[in-house]
């Protein structure tokens, strides 16, 4: 049989800019969102790079949810890329991104599910008042879920604090329950 070859790939070099250029292509990656996918993982990959946490955040949203194309080739989801970004986004905390990474933790996009992490990533997002992760912990609770113990008591406080902030999902739960908050 012929030997099969792989050409190898150049790697994507991403210019280093300064923190307001950074700031630039965030707002970038922004604009073009819905008119010009490339445009956007472009301006967004420049951002993140150069440290710009939303920028991170929004560039793993794209790599988790999102079909694009770059340069003519169609992506897929790449559910390892959007970890890695919620977690690098994460780690300066970030609690959108702690959410997040929670939420892939649990899940198990693009990392191992370890659900003793995801519940470790939702409250420090939820300490960081995350609404969506202190709806997560109120259900986890309420369930005794993931080495989470069943605790009312705190399962409640999380529900109250979501709905407090306006989640709908947080609100729609407790009123179903008939508790006031």
């Amino acid at each position: 049989p012929a030997a099969v070859t792989q050409t190898a790939q150049k790697p994507q070099t991403v210019p280093r800019v300064s923190q307001t250029e950074a700031k630039f292509q965030y707002e970038m990656g922004k604009f073009y969102r819905s008119s010009d996918p490339q445009k956007s993982y472009r301006s967004f990959l420049i951002a993140a790079e150069n440290g710009h946490v939303d920028a991170q955040v929004r560039l793993g949203d794209l790599f988790m949810h999102y079909y694009i194309t770059i340069d003519g080739e169609s992506i897929s989801p790449d559910y390892s890329k959007g970890a890695y970004w919620y977690e690098k986004a994460a780690n300066q905390s970030n609690a959108e991104a702690q959410y997040k990474t929670g939420w892939a933790y649990e899940f198990g996009f693009g990392v191992t599910m370890n659900r003793l992490k995801a519940v470790e990533w939702y409250r420090k997002a939820a300490e960081n008042n995350n609404r969506e992760a202190m709806f997560r912990l109120g259900y986890l609770y309420s369930k005794a879920a993931y080495g989470v113990p069943d605790d009312e008591r705190e399962s409640l406080k999380w529900y109250i604090e979501s709905a407090r902030r306006g989640y709908k999902r947080a609100k729609d739960y407790l009123k179903a329950k008939k508790i006031k908050y």
